[in-house]
């Protein structure tokens, strides 16, 4: 365990640009454009002498508001906040994807591998540290700057109800649910990881089985596997909608470590799950983010048959990754 800690400090100290100061970057960025954009607001209103209102002014939405209203901006607040993590996820997302690449690929192209490789270190453990690090060191790092970027959001809306005379510990911090959006945010860091098995395991073994470019053999061997088989009709041989390979393979592959990417379905996001979720809730709007608030849909991928064929496919490209590591070395040009 002691030298898997410090294989995974090694992956932290050479690409913290990635999974800390890029994640750190953008959430400043977003707080940035966010507080720029209250400023411009108050400075258009005072300049206009407009008054804010959302059907009723602002100073009187702590007062006037119902039961059923606070709710309806209870579950607002929790979709903004939802919403805001999607900024870190994203770069999250290419983070990840390229550095999965370049795992296995870069210390073999600047020959570092043989300094790695007279360490009593397994071939094994390394790929596990490869795969921990994209899989749960990252994702939590990126996890605990949005929770620190939602918190600044919450003040700078603050500040904005203070300026217009409303009490932000009624209608912000009192309406809004951080824990429980940040709890089901860490249920579902586990949940997604599982998801992404394939793609981890397919990225780490174009990663540890490319001679060069690594990422043409991670994108155009699918692309043009899918172009075959559109044009052979294959698919129509088994019955089989010919999006068939886009989502169970090209996507699972490639798409799987977007975020709450298995909301997607054979046929499409799920409507008949939405208008449930609206009739059942009365939520403000039926957006992605809210439904994914719901613990049936967050629970919903592992009773999924997907989910653990792609564990095994996962699991089966990870051993291959392994293998290839251990073997590669010897013939690299």
């Amino acid at each position: 365990m002691k030298t898997f800690g410090w294989l995974l400090k090694r992956e932290y100290w050479e690409h913290r640009g990635g999974f800390f100061w890029a994640q750190v970057w953008t959430a400043g960025i977003v707080l940035l454009l966010i507080a720029s954009a209250v400023i411009v607001g108050e400075v258009l209103q005072d300049k206009l002498h407009a008054t804010v209102t959302v059907g009723v002014s602002l100073s009187a939405l702590s007062t006037s508001l119902s039961q059923e209203q606070m709710s309806v901006v209870s579950a607002a607040l929790d979709t903004a906040l939802l919403s805001l993590s999607l900024f870190p996820q994203i770069v999250l997302f290419f983070v990840v994807f390229f550095y999965l690449l370049g795992a296995l690929y870069d210390d073999r192209k600047d020959r570092s591998v043989l300094f790695w490789k007279s360490l009593p270190i397994s071939d094994v453990g390394t790929v596990a540290s490869k795969l921990f690090t994209a899989a749960i060191t990252a994702p939590l790092m990126a996890f605990a700057i949005t929770i620190v970027m939602q918190l600044a959001f919450l003040l700078i809306l603050s500040v904005f109800m203070l300026l217009h005379n409303v009490n932000p510990m009624t209608l912000i911090w009192h309406a809004a649910s951080p824990l429980t959006v940040w709890t089901k945010m860490l249920v579902l860091l586990p949940i997604s990881a599982l998801w992404a098995l394939p793609s981890y395991g397919w990225l780490l073994l174009c990663s540890s089985f490319a001679r060069s470019r690594p990422i043409a053999w991670a994108i155009l061997p699918l692309v043009l596997l899918g172009w075959a088989i559109t044009f052979s009709g294959l698919l129509q041989n088994f019955a089989l909608p010919s999006s068939w390979y886009l989502r169970n393979v090209f996507m699972r592959l490639l798409l799987s470590i977007v975020p709450a990417s298995w909301l997607w379905t054979e046929n499409g996001f799920d409507k008949s799950a939405i208008g449930q979720v609206i009739d059942g809730t009365n939520a403000v709007s039926g957006s992605r983010e809210t439904l994914v608030l719901q613990w049936n849909w967050i629970f919903s991928a592992l009773t999924r048959p997907e989910m653990w064929i792609g564990v095994a496919a996962g699991i089966a490209m990870l051993a291959a990754a392994v293998y290839f590591r251990r073997r590669r070395i010897e013939s690299l040009n």
